[in-house]
């Protein structure tokens, strides 16, 4: 098994993060990731998108891993296509859900599992640390439940490149987040690990985006399917999942 050390963009300390190549049978990904994390320490105040600097902790981390996402999948492979899904026009209401996305071709997306979209005033959380990416001006996300018997997660009707996401309020109860990117027939080309424990401020209301995109050569280097399931902890963490892009290069 080859692992890969990577470093997280966290404006309080660096923690190294591990992506795990498995092998099953068939020819492992390459894939290039993209981290960023903002602590919190509050359930009932979201972090700003953007603001000045007297403002309590804005995703400034977030959102320059997702501007590297972005800036890989269409500057460096100049045939990048991207498409975003901020649940804003989706009704609220329980997984399965299925919608269509088009990164320069028409791609079916559903996320299966324990969620739900669900509706957020606008500034506000839940209650319990989620709220809308950004929260000044969206009011719904995908409320995920990762748990150890049970998973969320996205599939595609056809091979991507490249899959990102930002969460809210990941990791209450010391678990740690498994991305387990697969292929057409549900086999494991790469894994990945998430863990806040060591950062100070969040396990209340954090933001995080994590982002995957192919290596080269891109052509071999696409997946189908991304589950999420929790490990290291036995209780269920709920997280808010907002924002969700997909990469396809042609």
């Amino acid at each position: 098994m080859q692992v890969q050390t990577i470093q997280q963009y966290n404006s309080t300390q660096m923690q190294p993060l591990i992506f795990k190549k498995v092998a099953l049978g068939v020819t492992p990904i390459a894939l290039t990731p993209f981290f960023g994390i903002d602590g919190n320490g509050s359930n009932d105040r979201p972090n700003p998108m953007e603001g000045p600097a007297s403002y309590p902790n804005p995703i400034w981390n977030s959102d320059f891993a997702y501007a590297e996402f972005r800036f890989e999948a269409t500057d460096t492979n100049p045939t990048g296509v991207i498409a975003t899904q901020d649940f804003e026009a989706i009704a609220p209401g329980p997984a399965p859900i299925a919608f269509n996305l088009n990164p320069g071709a028409v791609i079916g997306c559903t996320i299966t599992g324990t969620g739900s979209v669900i509706n957020i005033p606008v500034g506000t959380t839940d209650g319990f640390g989620r709220y809308s990416i950004p929260s000044a001006t969206s009011t719904r996300i995908f409320l995920a439940v990762a748990a150890a018997v049970s998973e969320m997660a996205v599939e595609f009707d056809t091979d991507v490149n490249g899959f990102g996401f930002y969460a809210t309020d990941i990791g209450d109860f010391g678990g740690q987040l498994e991305l387990d990117f697969q292929n057409a027939s549900g086999q494991s080309l790469l894994k990945k690990t998430i863990s806040v424990a060591s950062i100070p401020g969040a396990e209340d209301g954090n933001c995080l985006f994590f982002g995957a995109l192919s290596a080269a050569p891109v052509a071999s280097n696409k997946f189908r399917k991304v589950v999420f399931k929790l490990i290291a902890s036995a209780t269920p963490d709920g997280f808010g999942f907002d924002h969700m892009t997909i990469v396809r290069i042609p």
